[in-house]
C-alpha cells in the first residue's frame, strides 16, 4: 500500500472528504488528490500537517503494517556533559 493510499484510507476512516482534509491542512484539494491518487510525494511539513489533521503520526502514514515494518525508535535522551576544567 502506498503513502497516498494510506492517507486516503485514514481520511475515509475519519469520515473526512478530500476537500475537508485539504482545508484543515491548508492546502488545495487538488494537491491532496495528487498525493492520494497519483503518488506525488508530499513535503515533510505537509505530511506532518496531514498526520496532525488525521490524528496520527507521520510514521503511521509512512509505515506499511502489511509489510511488517517496525516503527522508528524514540530518540535517546541527551545527557549533559559536566562543565569544568578538562584534564
Amino acid at each position: 500500500m502506498s503513502l497516498g493510499e494510506r492517507i486516503r484510507a485514514a481520511r475515509e476512516q475519519k469520515g473526512l472528504s478530500l476537500r475537508k482534509l485539504a482545508s484543515r491542512v491548508g492546502m488545495q484539494h487538488m494537491s491532496l488528490w495528487e498525493i492520494e491518487t497519483l503518488g506525488v510525494d508530499p513535503r515533510c511539513s505537509t505530511l506532518v500537517a496531514i498526520a496532525q489533521a488525521l490524528g496520527c503520526t507521520p510514521n503511521d502514514l509512512l509505515l506499511d503494517p502489511a509489510q511488517g515494518a517496525l516503527p522508528l525508535r524514540a530518540p535517546r535522551a541527551r545527557t549533559r556533559r559536566a562543565t569544568g576544567a578538562r584534564a
